[in-house]
Order: C-alpha cells, then structure tokens, then sequence
C-alpha cells in the first residue's frame, strides 16, 4: 500500500520517516530487511539526518524498548521482547554491513542504478561523475573554436563569420565564446534529435529577416498615415488626451526593434470618446473620421497576430546563427565525456529515463544486484518529471506485490522549481496515479512558538487568497489549505513575530541584533535570512565593520583563505619565474616567508605539500586556523589531477573559474546569513528576515519551446524548438 504524508515545517516529518523505517523492519522476518527497504531525500544533509535517527532509535529498542517514543506503535506487531531481539538483529546487521544501509540522496541512487547500466550507456564503469557541468560546457566550446581553421569545416567557418560580422553591423560589439557558451549550457534541456541543420537555417534567417522589416515598414506607415490624418484637420497631437497621440512621433523613423505601444496609449487609441478631453472635444468633430481608419490600422498591427510574429522572428534571429553550431556543441561535450571516462551529473536522469523507459522492475533489479520491496520518498515536492519517471516503475511493482512504500512532502515547501522539480507531482498527479493511496496530513508543529504558529496560520491564508483573488485564479488558496497548525512545541514561550517597515533595514539589523545580546542570546542564536548572494554579502559586510562575528556564504568560499591564495602565488610562480629585471608580488612573497620552490616534483600534489609546509612554517597560527580551507583545496587539486594530469597551467586556469566552498561550520559563536534556500530544515532560537520588500512572486526561467505559429507569415517555415525566456 502506498501512503501519502503532507507534512508541513516542524510537523514530525523525521520522526515519521524513521518511524515507518523501522515499523517495516520489525515487521520483515528477514535478518537483512534492511538491505531491502531503501530511503531517499534531496540532500546529504537530510540523509545523515535520517540516518542518525534511525540508528538512535534501533539502539534505543535493542537496549531498553520501553523507553522509546515509537514504543506503542511497534507493540501492535509484537511484544517487547520480540521487538527488542529484532532490534538488536537488525542494527547489528546495518553496523556490520553499512554499505547496504539503502538511505541515500536521490541523486546518488539514481548513479548507482546507471553505473548498473554503464554498458549500455558505453561508458567504462569506473567512469567519475563530474559535478561541475559548466567546465565541461566550456571545454567544449574551446575545442569547437580550436578545430576552425581554413583546410577544416568551411561551412562552420563562414556560419560563424557571418554571425559577428552580421552582430557587429547591428550592435557594434559582440562575443563569439560567450554566445556559444550559453547555447552549449542550454542544450542539457534541448531533447535530442531537436537539433536545427545549418541548410534549413540559411532561408530561416531571410524569412525572419522579411518578416521584421515588413513588420517595421508598417508600423512607420500606419504611424505616418496617423499623424497625416491630424495635420491634415490642423490637429495637433499634443492637444490629444494627456498628450497621447505623440508617442506616434516613435514610430515614424526606420528603427530596428519597434517595441510594443504601452497600455494606456492603445486603449485610449481604441476608444474615439477617450482621444480628447472634455474641453477639447470638439477636436474629434473635425477630423470627420478621417484619424478612425490610420489609428485602427496602427493599434491592429500591436494586438493581432503580426506582433507576436515580429517578436518570434526577433527571439529566433538572436539565437539562430548558435543553434547553427548546436549539433557541434553536443558532440563536442560528448566526445568529451568519453575521453575523460565522466558523465555529467545533470546529464544522468535523463540518460537513465532513456534507458529503463518501459522497463520492467525485476530487469533493473538484476542489474542492481538487490531487490527491494519497499520504499521512502522525502521532500517528494522537489522530485522532478525525469526524476519520477526513473523511480515510477519501482514504487509501482512495490505497490502491485502488496509491498507499504511511504511518500512524504510538502507543496508549500517547493524550492527547487529551478532545477526541474514539479509540485503538481505531490499536488495531485500521484493521487491520480495511485487512487487506492492513503493519504494523511500532520498538521502539528512541534519546532515553533505558539505566537509563531498562529501568525503564519493567519499569514498564508489570507496571502494565498489574496493572490488568487489578484491573479484570478483558484490555484493557490487549495495549495495552502492545509496550512494551519496547531502549535505542540513543548517550551513555555509563547515566541513573538515582529513586522518593521524602516527606510534604513541595515540599523534595523543591527538594533535587533543588539536586543538579542540585551536578551542573553548568543551570536550564534541568530539567522538573517536573504533571497540572494548580494544582500548577504551587504550584510556581512556591515555586521564585520560593527565587529559582529559572522558565517556567510562568501565567508565559505575557499578562495577567501590567505594561506590558499598564498599557495596559488607560490604555484603560479613555479609555472612562470620572474626575470630577475622585472620581480613580482609572488617573487616577494616567497622571498619574505622564506619559501623554497622545489626544482623537482614528482606531481601537482607534491608540489603543493612542499609549498604548504614551507607556508606553514612562516606563519603556523594562521595555517592552523584556515586548515578546512586548506584540505578542500588539496581536495579539488587531487580531484582535477585525478581527471587532467598534472599540467600545472591547465589547473591554474581550472583554478581561476572555481568556485569550491568549504562545509559549512557547526560550531562556533558567530550570526549566520545565509540564503532562503540553504536555511531549508534548520532551526534557530532567532531570525531576521531583512530585504522583503525584494522578494518577487515570479522568476523567469528560459526554456525550449515550439512557438505557436499557426496564421502567421513564420507558419511552416519556423518549424522547431527555440530557447525563451519566460516572464509570467
């Protein structure tokens, strides 16, 4: 049976999970149950969370099952005795052979099942995922750059000559690379076989051309053809309502790009009684109709079908001459992949999705060399389409052989819409999938102060109406229906929200801040939350400049650490030795920390080892301080040599474009500002919500579409998939 779980912020969902974990093991009859139920979320993190609890629980049983809080639930299945020899069996089992203790990121289970599959994928099955998909993308384009040349692919040579010289002519600047590059990072999204060929895209581009000259021609006409009409009645498009009618002076010249008249202008353009004020309206009279016909034709051209035409052509021409190079791009990344024995980690599920597509359970469980009969699913309102593809034919065996699989999630708590995941999915697409679910919602909340509560249960219900009642729709109330909670947190204060409105929030940062030191909290009590990157840098920096400890995102960055750019200096200098008659700042450097550069290394890793002692030894308490730093550099040298070699100025290059960060610190005494999104599932006894006036309701996403062109001059002659930017 399948079970549904919408389980809202602070409700217990952990508990559950770990509950439901062991409830399936104490009912199995198997010594090794557990290699046989597997558990997924979104994060590592979560997993080791969920991990840790369930093994705290398992001891708990194995030691004294009176004592734990899922004492009553297991009962049920048998006595404490009988619990308790099962516990002690299982968790013996999981501790003795961890390596199939089956909870895991979703991520790393769906690597695992296409390692199975490496064969068919025609990869080695040693290959590496590589993480970073951007260094692949750039690769690439470099080698797609590099192989131009006179006796090479003539037609890629002039394909990408005319498309700056053509870009030049129209903006005066242009940048081949980076327009390659963003084409080469969108094609992860572009299904294959969607590729455009060059031959169709030649005619394409007249087509487009014709299309928005002919469009453009018009408008000047129509817009000429207007103005003739007003002087021709000696009326003055300045005396016209709030002076209107002389935005058509915008349209009278030959300029590429007509933008689309506002609003206002065409509704007044379309309501003859609106050209005029009332004082003035004996101006309409002596025009004897003669405006009704030129003004028609103008504000046609903006509301029918020849504007989204214009548009289209525009998006297409912008984006044609590197969909040209996309079929070269592709292949490039591959041929890539396979040379280096990676596969990108974005590139997986759509790779497995092709290959297990129609494919039954038991074939992939041979493959994986272990069954298993039940499932959990956390954070289910983050899963993807591509994602539930892959997982759909397991829960569905799992269901069809009389097998408990839990799924739990939250809509209200869908935050990674960005990457590709679909709240719908947990909404009401696996309700209609699987109708005989059982679904239950918890709606407790254990974390927070009842003052807490009650605002947010007040709070979403009345935003969630209000913007359905903006947008029109009855979308959101339903997602958000289920948002009240009643509060069960244990601790006696009530908790308070504080709502500021101040034309200087940095003073109102620090004024809170120093309220809660007045309070007798710590730094580390402390959470200001920010939607991106550069308000928590604003921020830090202020709070460092009021000498407030801090941990933020930028303080992460490895980069930020003196003894890593200390080691860099050292091993650029190793790649390229000052002149005697030209000294330089690394030069100095090693000179007055009495760095010795080896004259021999025998690798990348070496080589830095020998810096690094020399490094510690001029200046230890700041080594000592910075070591998690160090390691995660050390950590990213063995990574890229592991795949590259030991080319030292092809690392130093790698080097420049990362951007590795460290984990982020457990301990210590200092505010941590972090983003909306990282803040996901950790609590703290205060937050500060700052910038909310920033927050938008919508954020556009480009993706690939087919545009709608039927009744348009594009009509069968734009015919394919083109990357749009969509803004609501």
């Amino acid at each position: 049976m399948l079970k549904i779980l919408k389980a809202s912020a602070g409700s217990g969902k952990t508990y559950n999970l770990a509950r439901e974990y062991i409830r399936l093991l104490m009912m199995s009859e198997r010594p090794d149950a557990y290699r046989h139920v597997l558990a997924v979320t979104f994060t590592n993190k979560a997993t080791d969370e969920m991990k840790r609890r369930i093994l705290k629980e398992l001891n708990q049983l194995a030691k004294d099952p009176a004592g734990s809080p899922y004492r009553e639930d297991l009962e049920k299945l048998g006595s404490l005795t009988e619990i308790q020899k099962k516990a002690r069996q299982q968790l013996s089992g999981i501790l003795h052979d961890y390596s199939a203790f089956a909870v895991s990121t979703i991520d790393k289970f769906f690597q695992q099942t296409l390692r199975a599959f490496s064969r068919e994928i025609g990869q080695f099955a040693s290959y590496q995922v590589q993480l970073d998909r951007e260094a692949l993308v750039s690769e690439s384009v470099d080698r797609v750059l590099d192989g131009l040349s006179e006796e090479g692919d003539r037609t890629l040579l002039n394909w990408l000559t005319g498309s700056v010289r053509e870009s030049l002519e129209q903006r005066g600047r242009f940048s081949l690379e980076d327009s390659l590059r963003e084409m080469a990072s969108s094609l992860r999204d572009l299904p294959e076989g969607k590729d455009i060929p060059r031959t169709s895209l030649e005619p394409l581009r007249k087509t487009c051309k014709a299309v928005r000259k002919t469009f453009e021609e018009s408008v000047q006409n129509a817009a000429k053809a207007a103005l003739d009409a007003l002087s021709g009645a000696g009326v003055d498009p300045a005396d016209s309502n709030r002076g209107f009618l002389k935005a058509l002076y915008n349209y009278t010249d030959s300029v590429k790009g007509t933008s689309r008249p506002t609003d206002a202008f065409l509704a007044k353009a379309q309501d003859p009684d609106q050209w005029f004020s009332k004082s003035k309206a004996h101006l309409k009279d002596a025009l004897h109709g003669a405006l009704d016909a030129p003004i028609k034709t103008f504000t046609d051209l903006f509301t029918g079908q020849s504007f989204k035409a214009y548009n289209t052509a525009g998006i297409i021409l912008e984006q044609l001459y590197s969909l040209g190079v996309a079929a070269e791009l592709r292949q490039a990344f591959v041929d890539i992949q396979k040379e280096k024995n990676l596969l990108s980690l974005d590139d997986s599920n759509t790779i497995l999705r092709g290959i297990i597509d129609g494919t039954d359970a038991p074939f992939i469980y041979e493959k994986l060399g272990v069954r298993y009969d039940d499932f959990l699913l956390d954070e289910f309102q983050d899963t993807s389409d591509i994602q539930w593809d892959n997982f759909r034919p397991l829960l569905r065996n799992s269901v069809a052989q009389g097998s408990d699989s839990l799924v739990v999630g939250d809509v209200k708590q869908s935050i990674y819409r960005w990457r590709g995941s679909d709240w719908d999915l947990l909404d009401s697409r696996l309700q209609q999938e699987f109708p005989a679910a059982r679904v239950e919602v918890l709606d407790s909340n254990y974390r927070t102060c009842r003052a807490i509560v009650d605002f947010n249960n007040r709070f979403f219900a009345y935003a969630s109406a209000r913007l359905d009642s903006i947008l029109g729709t009855t979308v959101i109330g339903p997602v958000y229906a289920d948002v009240a909670q009643a509060a069960r947190f244990p601790d006696p204060a009530d908790g308070s929200v504080e709502v500021v409105f101040s034309d200087d929030q940095m003073a109102e940062i620090l004024a809170t801040l120093s309220e809660v030191k007045e309070r007798g909290g710590e730094w580390a009590d402390v959470a200001i939350l920010v939607r991106g990157n550069a308000e928590g840098s604003a921020i830090a920096a202020e709070l460092l400049k009021n000498k407030i400890p801090v941990v933020s995102d930028d303080s992460l960055f490895v980069k930020t650490s003196v003894t890593v750019r200390r080691l860099v200096s050292q091993l650029s200098l190793v790649e390229a030795p000052p002149r005697e008659d030209a000294p330089d700042v690394a030069g100095y450097l090693a000179r007055s920390m009495q760095v010795s550069i080896p004259s021999g290394y025998h690798s990348l890793t070496d080589l830095a080892e020998a810096l690094l002692r020399d490094i510690r030894k001029a200046d230890p308490e700041r080594f000592e301080a910075e070591i998690p730093y160090i390691q995660s550099f050390m950590d990213f040298l063995q990574d890229w040599v592991s795949l590259n070699g030991n080319k030292l100025d092809a690392f130093l290059k790698a080097w420049n474009d990362a951007e590795p960060k460290i984990a982020s610190p457990q301990r210590g005494n200092s505010v941590r500002v972090m983003t909306i999104h990282k803040s996901k599932g950790l609590e703290f006894p205060f937050v500060i919500v700052p910038f909310a006036d920033k927050v938008t309701l919508f954020k556009g996403s480009a993706c690939w579409r087919a545009p709608a062109l039927r009744g348009s001059e594009l009509e069968g002659k734009a015919d394919g998939v083109y990357r749009v930017k969509l803004d609501g």
